[in-house]
């Protein structure tokens, strides 16, 4: 979180800093590691902007102000198409589409809904479609639109993962569901 020091890159070996660039503040946010247009890509988000970061050499690929609230646990979860989905704030969540051309790489709002809000708990992007909990509500979104498709209380708030297009609910008070 400090000046350029936003992400950072550390040798395996030695564990020293190899590269750090971006200026934002840094809470429970976690980078990921993905493949844009080709190229291998961290995209990490700050309080308040998106940075796309080459993992080798630490260049900057992207830098996008995001509008969010309250981005203190975003992870940036693909859902298809080169599109991305961010639970920004209390209120709305937000997808963006990454196209990069040759040297540069263009940002752009690919919808924005208030059918996902922020909690800690990721979303997961399986069968075609966005799970995540909107607050403590179980929620199926359209991936291209951000519509929710259904929402459900059952089976209780909790934590998602996708295996093999199966939904595992893990739930905050030990039981484990799977849809």
């Amino acid at each position: 979180g400090s000046p350029d020091k936003f992400i950072a890159g550390f040798d395996l070996q030695t564990g020293e800093t190899v590269w750090s660039v971006g200026n934002d503040q840094v809470d429970s946010q976690t980078p990921f590691l993905t493949e844009i247009d080709g190229q291998e890509t961290v995209l990490a988000v700050g309080r308040r902007r998106l940075f796309g970061v080459d993992p080798g050499d630490g260049r900057l690929i992207l830098e996008h102000p995001h509008e969010g609230g309250n981005a203190t646990s975003v992870t940036p979860v693909p859902i298809g198409n080169q599109a991305f989905l961010m639970k920004l704030d209390d209120t709305f969540s937000k997808a963006v589409a990454i196209d990069r051309k040759e040297n540069e790489t263009d940002v752009s709002t690919a919808w924005q809904s208030r059918a996902l809000k922020n909690t800690y708990n990721i979303p997961v992007f399986a069968a075609d479609h966005v799970f995540g909990f909107s607050t403590r509500i179980l929620t199926c979104v359209d991936p291209q639109t951000g519509r929710p498709k259904w929402r459900n209380r059952a089976p209780g708030d909790g934590f998602l993962i996708a295996v093999d297009n199966h939904l595992i609910v893990s739930t905050k008070n030990g039981a484990l569901h799977i849809a």
